[in-house]
């Protein structure tokens, strides 16, 4: 099969078919993570429930715009001290060392575990701050050192805007490509969000992704649609499919599937590839659509 080819011209406004859809959707309407795949899958096929999905693609920020306050953000992070970012290295290098001495706090002064990991805490800023003591030419000058030291910080990061309807709307600026998979059953909708940005986006992608291909290969049309959230930070309409189609990205990550079963379930399905063009002269994204393996 030839694969088809998008660019950013072909994009045009979010239809009004779309629109209504994100209306009224919040975060109650998230997939209960207990719900079985067997379930969906039977409840699916029997067409006693309804499949669909959207895939969101992000478009770069031009160059000139990734200082421009219309579409990145200034964001005051805070930090801790130097003397308590001292500490945290020294628990996660001496973990075991500081569970056990943290234990026999706990025998010794009778109190919760939470409260002996904040004693040991104490005794090692103290420890570290006397060896910063010891080690100062100057003595003199302690108190403005142990001010550095001890003072809280901040940094300030830039982040893009994203002005997005639900389910997009706590965007993870991780997430390059995302694929929304929406259940429907007796009139109550559902969704459920997968991408590249964690292990539990991933593990929700490839998990979604595989189940809707099965249900699709038995029959069952699985509409999706293709949105990009362009450049100027405004959400754009690409095009529809009557049948499933799927994110490539990071599809099968975080998710055991046999190799051969894989093969089998997405023989016949339409997989989405997006090459973003960093290095291109032009830095265009291209969409692609075609079947595994091309």
């Amino acid at each position: 099969m030839i694969k088809k080819i998008y660019l950013l011209s072909d994009l045009k406004q979010v239809p009004n078919f779309l629109k209504k859809k994100f209306a009224g959707l919040s975060m109650e309407h998230r997939v209960c993570y207990s719900n079985d795949d067997a379930k969906i899958y039977t409840a699916a096929v029997s067409e006693k429930m309804k499949l669909e999905t959207i895939i969101v693609i992000i478009d770069m920020l031009k160059d000139k715009d990734r200082l421009d306050k219309k579409y990145v953000r200034w964001v005051k992070t805070e930090r801790c001290s130097l003397i308590q970012e001292k500490v945290n290295r020294y628990f996660s290098n001496h973990h075991d060392l500081c569970h056990e001495t943290a234990e026999k706090i706990t025998k010794e002064k009778k109190i919760k575990i939470i409260q002996d990991y904040d004693l040991l805490a104490k005794r090692l800023r103290d420890r570290f701050l006397n060896e910063y003591r010891r080690r100062m030419r100057k003595p003199q000058n302690w108190d403005r050192k142990k001010k550095e030291l001890t003072r809280d910080r901040f940094y300030y990061r830039i982040e893009r805007i994203y002005d997005m309807p639900y389910p997009w709307k706590q965007w993870d600026y991780r997430n390059s490509v995302v694929q929304t998979y929406f259940l429907t059953q007796n009139g109550q909708l559902t969704f459920v969000s997968g991408g590249g940005g964690s292990s539990g986006q991933r593990e929700n992608h490839s998990r979604y992704g595989f189940l809707f291909a099965r249900c699709q290969n038995k029959g069952i049309d699985i509409p999706t649609h293709i949105m990009v959230y362009n450049n100027h930070n405004k959400f754009k309409y690409l095009t529809s499919s009557k049948s499933l189609l799927l994110s490539s990205l990071d599809l099968g990550s975080n998710y055991h599937i046999d190799w051969k079963k894989r093969e089998k379930i997405l023989k016949n399905i339409l997989l989405l590839r997006v090459n973003f063009g960093y290095f291109t002269k032009h830095k265009q994204i291209k969409i692609e659509i075609g079947k595994d393996g091309y």
